[in-house]
């Protein structure tokens, strides 16, 4: 019997991407500039690109399955984003729970 050793790939993608998201949060401010040339990067987007790299590392490896994992990700973000503009209500969340709920149930009734 072949045993698969994608979930495991996928922890430890989520895990050393957990590892530089600690560090980065820790070597720079949130106001830090990259600069790639003469265009200048803001600290958010480095951040937010770790955070979705765990959070779909995580997810494609405990599920066992890539969209559950792009979906967890994508999850995260839009719930990092809603209470960075300021969204902070409970309804929000409940709103974007409920969204990705019928989503999912959507790719699970699709397969």
């Amino acid at each position: 019997m072949h045993k698969s050793n994608r979930p495991v790939t996928f922890l430890l993608i989520g895990i050393f991407s957990f590892v530089l998201l600690l560090f980065y949060t820790h070597a720079f401010p949130p106001t830090y500039l990259f600069h790639a040339g003469a265009i200048p990067i803001p600290g958010s987007i480095p951040f937010f690109a770790l955070f979705f790299l765990t959070l779909f590392g995580l997810g494609a490896g405990i599920l066992k399955s890539n969209t559950q994992g792009i979906i967890t990700g994508i999850f995260g973000l839009l719930f990092l984003l809603l209470r960075m503009l300021g969204f902070t209500h409970w309804f929000f969340s409940l709103v974007l729970v409920t969204l990705f709920g019928v989503i999912e149930l959507f790719l699970i009734q699709k397969n």
